[in-house]
């Protein structure tokens, strides 16, 4: 294939490497926009997300994945096609798909919308809050989703749990965690109980504001769309709660309760125990890195205590 070509990415490094090449990736997009009779139009990178990702114009996006995941465009593909027109909110629709210089890439539907992280500010609290319900029923309708073919989403959930557990705190001393947070890590997990007998559900696993997606209507924001689901799995539902306490609520007792009330879940499970889990659930995320967690959100004055950590990121009103 003639043309810009897209750099080597093999390894982490050499991705990480080829991600600092921008003008590159953005060549070799516009010249696979021009080959398929696109748009004309410059491609322009969102700078969120772990992956590339361009807009083509108005109507598409173009992502792109490196020869160092060959899994991930496969679930992405999975994903998309189990959900497509199952939830209250728009999903991306795959259009188009190829490999180009090892590289593969999907094209698939822009959604309409500004990702929450950009609007926030100027959201009323009252809709906010609303638009928390409309999440946590939107999850509620992923949940409960049939998983049926898409067996490249069905890690066995117990053994992928034994083996987060098994490599958690030299997962986490490699990310620079400090000591004092170290020697409570291990002790903190054994204290709480994740049930390995669930029915595993369809997990989107990184519920960030930034993933999802809202537009002003008659005077109201509403949800419009969820995206990026290349880290898409099957397991217990509440490992997505990790994920929106962390990037969504933040910590905001009543963000975090408007969303589950709008999931179902009744105020009585709303309680110490389920912030535990949720904590531990993040511990043992494929994505865990607790010192950028810490730095991003805070320590709990009380010092390195996973116990007031839980109380404080998965915060709850309080409750007579």
């Amino acid at each position: 294939m003639s043309g810009p070509t897209l750099p080597p990415a093999a390894t982490r490094e050499a991705f990480l490497a080829a991600r600092e090449q921008a003008s590159r990736l953005r060549e070799a997009v516009a010249a696979l926009a021009q080959e398929h009779g696109w748009s004309d139009a410059v491609p322009e990178p969102f700078d969120e997300g772990s992956l590339p990702v361009f807009a083509i114009g108005n109507d598409l996006v173009v992502k792109l994945f490196p020869p160092a995941w060959p899994e991930a465009p496969g679930i992405e593909r999975a994903a998309l096609d189990a959900l497509a027109g199952r939830l209250p909110v728009a999903t991306p629709v795959l259009r188009a798909q190829g490999v180009r210089d090892e590289w593969t890439w999907l094209a698939m539907d822009r959604l309409p919308g500004w990702p929450l992280d950009q609007v926030w500010p100027s959201i009323p609290r009252e809709q906010q809050l609303a638009l928390m319900r409309s999440l946590g029923a939107c999850l509620k309708v992923l949940h409960g989703l049939p998983l049926g073919d898409t067996a490249i989403l069905r890690p066995d959930w117990p053994a992928w749990l034994a083996d987060q557990r098994a490599h958690v705190r030299e997962r986490q001393a490699a990310k620079g965690l400090p000591e004092r947070w170290l020697e409570g890590l291990e002790p903190f997990l054994d204290s709480v109980a994740l049930p390995t007998d669930v029915e595993p559900v369809f997990l989107h696993t990184e519920i960030m504001a930034t993933h999802v997606l809202a537009l002003p209507t008659g005077g109201a924001w509403r949800l419009s769309g969820l995206l990026d689901f290349e880290p898409a799995m099957a397991g217990a539902p509440e490992y997505d709660f990790a994920s929106v306490g962390l990037f969504v609520t933040e910590g905001d007792p009543f963000l975090f309760d408007a969303l589950l009330e709008g999931y179902g879940m009744p105020v009585a499970a709303r309680d110490e125990s389920f912030q535990r889990r949720c904590l531990a659930y993040t511990l043992l995320h494929t994505y865990a890195n607790l010192p950028w967690f810490l730095d991003r959100l805070g320590e709990p004055l009380e010092g390195p205590s996973y116990e007031a950590l839980a109380r404080r990121w998965w915060a709850l009103p309080a409750r007579a």
